[in-house]
């Protein structure tokens, strides 16, 4: 539905970025090369709804809605980066070069965002969510500084549950959010303090889900 309604000229004004990105993946992950125009016509689609000012205080982040003139929410920017970092890891060699730069480009964008994305440590899913895009983000293109505050993020969060327990929405919905987050850096991660980090957590909330659900 989603292909049907880009190849009909226009995306309806609700179809979110998240959506988009989520489904270019998938296409990438099915191993048919015959699927890699329909990545590319995505790539290129959610680049688009990047904010690539470098004066605005919303550079690098995206716009959450195809309807949206601005940024608006600046979580974007965390679930988008949660489906590009795989993407540029496992597919990028199989893209043309122009997208192969597209991508890299839209990422890099993306690290300056998440860097200025200064969220609680309790705001637990989204605080994992950054620390561990900047981490892996860090790594891929060999920017120190994001991969040290990446580090610093997630050790917060750690420290943070370790004193007063998992703060935010004790729910499936969430713990989904925060668990596929962890496995994602779990699987990419090379800096051995953050994986150990990172593994802290997964026992933590693993050990949480056996005990309450």
């Amino acid at each position: 539905k989603l292909w049907n309604d880009l190849t009909k000229g226009e995306l309806p004004t609700n179809r979110g970025v998240r959506w988009i990105c989520n489904y270019a993946l998938l296409l990438a992950e099915s191993g048919r090369d015959k699927m890699l125009p329909r990545v590319t016509r995505l790539i290129r689609t959610w680049a688009d709804m990047q904010d690539k000012d470098p004066a605005s205080p919303t550079h690098g982040n995206f716009r959450w809605y195809w309807r949206s003139e601005k940024v608006t929410d600046l979580n974007a920017v965390e679930f988008v980066s949660h489906h590009m970092i795989p993407l540029w890891v496992d597919h990028r060699d199989r893209l043309d070069a122009k997208t192969r730069k597209t991508l890299e480009e839209t990422l890099n964008r993306s690290i300056e965002a998440c860097l200025r994305h200064k969220v609680h440590p309790s705001y637990t899913n989204i605080a994992i969510s950054n620390a561990v895009n900047l981490i892996l983000l860090g790594e891929q293109f060999d920017r120190k500084d994001a991969l040290a505050e990446g580090i610093k993020r997630l050790e917060t969060v750690c420290l943070t549950s370790w004193r007063y327990g998992i703060c935010e929405y004790d729910s499936p919905t969430y713990y989904g959010v925060d668990l596929d987050e962890l496995v994602l850096l779990n699987k990419y991660v090379r800096t051995r303090r953050a994986h150990l980090a990172g593994e802290a957590m997964l026992e933590l909330f693993w050990t949480d889900i056996a005990a309450n659900w």
